[in-house]
């Protein structure tokens, strides 16, 4: 008997999930350490994006981050 696996729909949401969330929050995380803003300001959005990765990382994404002005 050849026992095959197969990955069902589930695993993909999770392995999506998985990769996902790290990569979101990493990437909130790396934009915010490169942003002109005050110290106090970094530290209050590390902590956001820390305690809520998801929610934190795209609200600081959309609301947080300011683009650098010439």
């Amino acid at each position: 008997m050849v026992i095959t696996s197969t990955i069902g729909i589930w695993q993909l949401f999770l392995l999506l999930f998985l990769l996902l969330i790290p990569s979101i929050m990493l990437f909130g995380l790396f934009k915010l350490s490169k942003s002109s803003v005050a110290y106090n300001t970094k530290i209050t959005w590390t902590i956001i994006i820390l305690l809520f990765p998801v929610f934190g990382a795209v609200t600081y994404l959309i609301a947080g981050h300011k683009p650098d002005v010439r």
